[in-house]
Formats: C-alpha cells, structure tokens, sequence
C-alpha cells in the first residue's frame, strides 16, 4: 500500500499501490473527499521501499468560490422585473382613467426602457440558473446540523 500525504492539510493515508501511481485514478479516488484535490500536484518518491505519494493544492482558476457564491445570493436585493413594475403601473393608470393616447405617447421612452431592462433582467437570471445547474456537486466535509 502508497501513503498518501496531502501537504497542505498534513493529512496522510494508505491507498493501493495500483491507483497511488496513476494520476487520473489517484484524481478520482480522492476529489469526492478533497475536491481541491481534482488539479493537484503530485510527487512521488520511495521510502525504505514503500511508494510515498505527495499532493500539494495548485491554485485555481479565478473566480468565485463556493462561500462567495453564498454570500452574493444572500446580500442581493430582492427586486421586481421593470417591464413587470410599468405594466403594473399603466393598469393603475387606467383603472383611474388617467391613461389615453397621448399619456402613452408620452411615456412610451420609459415603456421602452422598461421593457429593455426587463429583457436584460430575464437573460441575466436565465445566465445565472444555467451557471448553478451545471455547477459539480461536492462532498461535503461535515454533517450539517439535523441530518
């Protein structure tokens, strides 16, 4: 059996020899328990006979992590679509009879930069539900609190 020796947690362990000299086995067998593990760099050596295998995180791409992920869906602003707010809004209007062509015609450049900044709005959340849908799933280190 390689020890397994992850630097940067001080972590070691034992695998099979056959999964401890192949990356991409080595890769799999440990990124659903340390998924920083998935583009590590790997060294290996012998000691006294014994296969030692050490791995050391790499950076990752740039961008947001996991937790800044969280945290930007937490703080964000609960808004409404603008085109949602005008069509809102020119019924109120009407209802009251303050609406006619030339009230139309006048706020026909808001209507339309409504109707802009919705479409925009729409595009935006399709973007970013498509950017979470296809997000990989990661084993979780704890147990959360209740399960």
């Amino acid at each position: 059996m390689a020890l397994i020796k992850i630097s940067t947690d001080g972590i070691e362990f034992e695998v099979k020899d056959d999964i401890a000299r192949d990356d991409q086995r080595l890769r799999e067998a440990l990124t659903p328990f340390y998924p920083e593990m998935a583009n590590a760099e790997i060294t290996r050596s012998e000691q006294d006979g014994k296969l030692i295998v050490t791995m050391a995180k790499r950076a990752g791409t740039k961008g947001f992590s996991r937790a800044d992920v969280l945290t930007v869906l937490r703080n964000a602003t609960e808004t409404v679509n603008p085109a949602v707010l005008m069509q809102d809004r020119l019924r109120r209007m009407e209802e009251r009879g303050e609406l006619d062509v030339r009230k139309l015609m006048r706020l026909q450049p808001e209507i339309r930069r409504a109707m802009n900044d919705g479409q925009k709005q729409i595009e935006e959340v399709k973007a970013s539900l498509k950017l979470l849908g296809e997000g990989r799933s990661v084993a979780a280190r704890s147990i959360p609190a209740g399960f």
